[in-house]
């Protein structure tokens, strides 16, 4: 839950930086665009959900893990003219490995915790994706600051800011292999 929801949170950051200080979109048409992140999780996470009651969950996180990884990865071939329809696509698949391993992530982690530990067990997972997102957050920051030092993003600094991007997101991809390969050892062995 650390890496693969801390991982995918970058995906709606850099997604919306990009929208904004490159493509010159308001706040509003970014914020939009998010809706292809959004939609896929709203539909498939109850059936996710209904899947992981009739077989085992672990099977479900892998296939979320790998459409998740997948995602970052093809984000991070953003430029400066990348198609918006790709864009939108990326941003549903990655909406699509959420709503996959949300539920069963879950599942997987609270069924075999005594019923009295359930609260404390819950509130871990909750408190995982949080931490997640905050290492994320200070992933991208270091490399933001790496690259553009106390510039701001203007015409000039563009390729700069593309070149955080793609080390950020080179890194969580990274995290999400091995989060991926920890998790089939664990499931399969």
């Amino acid at each position: 839950m650390f890496i693969n929801f801390g991982s995918i949170s970058s995906i709606v950051y850099f997604t919306t930086m990009y929208f904004q200080q490159i493509r010159g979109f308001t706040p509003i048409v970014a914020g939009t665009f998010l809706l292809f992140k959004t939609f896929p999780q709203f539909l498939f996470t109850p059936v996710a959900g209904r899947l992981a009651d009739k077989m085992h969950p672990e099977y479900l996180v892998i296939i979320g893990i790998t459409i998740c990884t997948i995602s970052l990865g093809a984000i991070g071939f953003l430029d400066v003219n990348t198609n918006l329809y790709y864009i939108g696509f990326i941003l549903f698949l990655a909406g699509t490995g959420v709503a996959i391993i949300a539920a069963p992530c879950t599942l997987s982690a609270l069924r075999d915790i005594q019923p009295k530990e359930i609260g404390l067990a819950s509130g871990l997972t909750g408190t995982a994706r949080s931490m997640g997102v905050l290492f994320t957050q200070i992933i991208a920051s270091l490399a933001i600051s790496n690259y553009l030092g106390t510039s701001v993003v203007n015409p000039k600094t563009i390729p700069l800011f593309l070149d955080s991007i793609h080390t950020t997101l080179f890194i969580l991809v990274a995290f999400n292999v091995f989060c991926l390969l920890a998790y089939i050892r664990v499931t399969f062995v």
